[in-house]
Parts: structure tokens; sequence; C-alpha cells
């Protein structure tokens, strides 16, 4: 019984460590990272029509700086920012970006229809390609 009592004591304590290093962790942000990429909304959804398991392979996990116009303003369930970018001021949603907490100042003086060029990271496609951690850039 007594094998049993250190190691469960020692189970507790190396979660209770991991757990520590997991909630000091530096969030990750786009903010110091060079694009990987820079590319029109365009391209960037028609990597994904034509051959989405090329595409995810290429851009998920990369910064991308793409540049569009805003279709729809929101807010996710933690709320955060989220825009919904297009090419043109009526044209088909393509990119759906998910801001960081810190650019909720700038992003709230935006307006629909403004332009905007931001960088994110992609994570894939689901109706359009979805970005996170966005940037706006000047």
């Amino acid at each position: 019984m007594r094998k049993f009592g250190k190691f469960f004591i020692g189970l507790i304590v190396l979660l209770s460590i991991v757990a520590c290093i997991f909630y000091f962790m530096p969030k990750y942000s786009a903010e110091s990272i060079a694009p990987d990429y820079t590319m029109e909304l365009s391209e960037l959804n028609v990597a994904f029509d034509k051959n989405e398991a090329a595409a995810s392979t290429k851009y998920v996990g990369k910064v991308i700086a793409i540049e569009g116009v805003i279709q729809e303003k929101s807010r996710d369930q933690e709320q955060a920012s989220v825009l919904l970018l297009s090419n043109t001021k009526n044209g088909q949603p393509l990119v759906l970006c998910t801001m960081e907490n810190s650019e909720s100042d700038k992003v709230s003086k935006l307006d629909i229809g403004d332009n905007v060029k931001l960088k994110g990271q992609c994570t894939g496609k689901l109706l359009e390609v979805v970005m996170k951690n966005g940037i706006l850039l000047d």
C-alpha cells in the first residue's frame, strides 16, 4: 500500500508541474512572425478548391498575409473579433479570420466595406478558408 501511495503522490506532483508549464507558457502570436506567404484571397481560395489536401499540406499552420474587403464583423464565443473577407464589396466570402485580442480596438474602428491587410495562421477550409491569430497590417 505504501508503494501505491508514493506512486500516487508522485503522479499528482508530476501532473501539477505539467499543468503549470502549460498554464504559464507564452501564447502563440502571429505579430512577430514574418508571413510565409503573401497572396490574393482568390489565389488562396482556388488552391483549396482545386486540391484541398495539397493546399492543406502547403498552407495549414503557415502565417499568410492577405488583403480583402470586410463583408462581416462579429465575435466568437470567447469574444474575439472575427472578420469575413471577400475580394470585392459584394463578392463571395473567401476568408474567415479570428483576430488576436490585442487587435480588438483596431477592428472596432473598421466598417463593413473597408479594405484591410492582415496576416494570420491558416487552419484549413470549411465554407471559407479559416485563419486564426489575425493581426492587422498597415
